[in-house]
């Protein structure tokens, strides 16, 4: 009864190691398809958080472009909303990803909490103090919230 099952000539036994092979040389594929996906979103995801760095380094640059009159107040203050724009709208897609792009970050207990204390410095300290510096009207007070935001940056 299993002879039945058994493939009898050459030819046929050759096609089923070779549909085994091509299903195995598939799934490797496949399987690396999906591992060089991840890796692309978690190198995507590295790069824009340095960018984030680099937003922060840019806001505080042109705060004290305005500040100090290198700009004009009103230009150097748009600047630094846009800034800070760019800043939350990246910041909210490292923390929830970007499947078009891809971005992801790696699942990590140690990469999710360095992402929720950015989270957490981001919305109660900096972005209270760009604010803060940009209502302020007093050259003196702007002087000391740029000193303290310096100092957070």
């Amino acid at each position: 009864m299993m002879d039945r099952f058994i493939p009898r000539k050459l030819g046929t036994k050759i096609n089923a190691i070779l549909v085994l092979f091509f299903v195995f040389a598939l799934a490797v594929i496949l399987l690396t398809l999906n591992v060089a996906h991840q890796l692309e979103g978690g190198a995507a995801a590295i790069n824009d958080a340095g960018s984030e760095r680099m937003r922060t380094y840019g806001l505080a640059y042109r705060l004290h472009q305005a500040l100090d009159g290198t700009l004009p107040r009103a230009a150097a203050l748009a600047e630094a909303r846009r800034f800070m724009e760019d800043f939350e709208a990246t910041l909210a897609k490292l923390e929830n990803g970007d499947p078009d792009r891809p971005l992801f970050l790696p699942r990590e207990a140690g990469v999710a909490e360095k992402m929720r204390s950015l989270r957490r410095e981001w919305d109660g300290n900096v972005r209270p103090q760009v604010e803060k510096l940009l209502a302020v009207t007093d050259d003196a007070e702007r002087r000391r919230l740029m000193a303290a935001f310096d100092a957070a940056v």
